[in-house]
């Protein structure tokens, strides 16, 4: 703002043209000090109005009196308009620069996020191929440790990492914003209902006894006693592996630990 123009106009400029939030508020520290000395001035000249042993000329002094009283009402009034103002660039400024930094980042964001999407579909097919391929090499392992001859031959371990349990990997070809979609890992895990279906295509015995004999209840009792064996076999073998797997787990964090 140009220092030639009165502060008058220097105040009119401010609060109706755009100007940057450094120069209102210089402008504020000046006109608080010229309202400042405009009141001293103020009340000067009205001390020396009213003063009875003083002979003047009202006309005049009037005129000079008003003059003072009205430059002071201005100043003071172009304060918290000036003030006001001051707020509204501010606030302008910072919008201005946050959408410099936002478009900045926008941009940032669409590179990186189209960089990803050219490996990313590559790189995650290998890696959930060797996902699978090592669970399947650990349904191997399992049935070795359930066929050994003796309980006390240390069971083999799994070869699938422990952070594989918790992984989650989507379908690159699925809605990004569908946090609900398919999944690539963990493999789907078959219903209630379905691992019912397919017990009874197993057991169909279990499922549906021969009619009813001389001896029917044997046939009942045979069916729960298998039935009971089978489940403790299971829970047992659950058991064992978690066991083998905890011993595992706590011999890597060891081995960590040491390297």
């Amino acid at each position: 703002m140009s220092k030639s123009l009165t502060l008058d106009q220097r105040i009119a400029v401010a609060l109706s043209d755009d100007i940057k939030s450094d120069a209102v508020a210089a402008l504020i520290e000046e006109v608080e000090a010229a309202a400042q000395a405009a009141d001293e001035n103020a009340t000067r000249t009205r001390e020396e109005a009213l003063d009875p042993a003083t002979v003047i000329d009202t006309a005049k002094v009037g005129a000079s009196l008003a003059t003072a009283e009205l430059t002071r009402d201005r100043l003071q009034a172009a304060l918290p308009r000036l003030q006001d103002q001051l707020k509204r660039v501010r606030q302008a400024e910072d919008v201005a620069a946050w959408r410099a930094d936002a478009e900045e980042l926008e941009r940032r964001r669409l590179g990186s996020g189209a960089e990803f999407r050219q490996f990313y579909p590559g790189m995650i097919e290998r890696i959930v191929n060797h996902l699978y391929d090592m669970r399947a090499l650990d349904k191997e392992i399992d049935d070795l440790n359930s066929r050994r001859p003796d309980p006390s031959i240390p069971a083999l371990g799994y070869v699938t990492p422990f952070f594989a349990m918790d992984l989650k990997i989507p379908d690159p070809d699925s809605d990004p914003d569908n946090a609900g979609g398919p999944l690539l890992w963990p493999p789907p895990q078959p219903s209630l209902a379905q691992q019912m279906a397919r017990e009874m295509m197993e057991n169909p015995r279990l499922f549906n006894p021969p009619g009813p004999g001389p001896e029917w209840w044997k046939t009942i009792e045979e069916r729960d006693r298998r039935a009971l064996e089978e489940n403790r076999k299971q829970i047992a073998e659950a058991e064992q592996r978690q066991r083998e797997f905890e011993k595992q787990k706590a011999a890597e964090i060891e081995a960590a630990k040491g390297a």
